[in-house]
């Protein structure tokens, strides 16, 4: 009767730990829905470099998913606002936004006001806002066909006279349609969740671009005695020995992958890059290989100094 006892004791305390391992890992699921709204917004018009904005930005769970706030127990999954800066020509200037996190778990036709922190390019000039959520390490929303608002932006330098914000109740300009997010992907952009095939193709298979260092001098050796080198960014992760262990496969590919850590937002990123290329269109070839033969579908060109 006491072997019987503790069996059913030892049934019943493993089926409550499985139900709190399965509650604990549902808290911060994978989204299958990315839907978004954006309500009202006070976006300034113009911002100065070197000096954070905030701005109140109203978004609404139109999906069918509950958004996560917080990480699972791997890291992965939390929604955050965050955004992208373009240029002019429409290149990516900034790709990974300071975060802005939700108050809670936000519910499917539930909206929260945020008061996000948008911290500009660090030269002056005409620019693209894109203000959007992001999954941690599974997508960006639009790149699932989910919405985002826009707004060209003045930056200017410290010393210059600010104009005014745009008035609190504007209606942002929201893309959710499935033709306009197409249009929008013709962008170059990056991934912050990736995948590495199992198995990479041989090695004669690449023809890798001229690479030069990043250096002023050597780049003048290679006829480029202006502006800078070139490279193509794979990713931003989180954790240095995942972004360790991609730059190693690459590696191991006779690639010039290599990591930059940066500061995003008050914690660090490691960026995986590849290449450092003479001239952008040496880039641009570099990213289609390593787009056909590697996986990295999402990638984007960036300058090096």
């Amino acid at each position: 009767m006491k072997r019987n006892a503790l069996s059913e004791a030892g049934v019943v305390l493993f089926v409550l730990a499985s139900l709190g391992a399965c509650s604990r890992g549902s808290q911060s699921p994978r989204l299958l829905d990315f839907k978004v709204d954006f309500g009202e917004t006070n976006i300034p018009a113009q911002m100065t470099v070197g000096q954070t904005a905030t701005a109140d930005v109203i978004v609404k769970n139109i999906s069918k998913n509950k958004w996560p706030s917080k990480a699972n127990e791997k890291g992965k999954n939390a929604v955050n606002l965050a955004y992208h800066w373009l240029d002019r020509n429409g290149s990516m200037v900034v790709f990974d936004g300071l975060r802005t996190p939700l108050p809670h778990d936000v519910q499917p036709g539930e909206s929260v006001r945020l008061k996000a922190m948008i911290q500009p390019p660090d030269r002056a000039g005409e620019y693209t806002l894109e203000v959007t959520l992001v999954q941690e390490l599974v997508a960006w929303f639009p790149e699932r066909d989910g919405g985002k608002l826009t707004r060209s932006i003045n930056v200017i330098k410290p010393g210059v006279e600010a104009v005014s914000a745009i008035p609190t109740g504007e209606k942002a300009e929201t893309f959710n349609k499935p033709d306009q997010t197409k249009i929008e992907r013709r962008k170059k952009k990056d991934e912050p969740s990736f995948v590495v095939k199992n198995t990479l193709p041989p090695v004669e298979a690449t023809k890798e671009p001229k690479r030069v260092a990043t250096d002023a001098g050597k780049r003048a050796s290679a006829g480029d005695t202006r502006g800078p080198a070139w490279t193509v960014q794979l990713a931003a992760v989180p954790q240095r020995t995942e972004a360790e262990r991609v730059v190693k496969k690459l590696r191991d590919k006779k690639y010039d992958a290599y990591i930059e850590s940066a500061v995003v937002g008050g914690s660090e990123r490691y960026r995986i890059r590849v290449g450092r290329l003479a001239s952008r269109a040496d880039a641009i070839k570099l990213q289609g290989v390593l787009k056909s033969q590697e996986g990295f579908t999402q990638s984007f060109i960036a300058s090096v100094q």
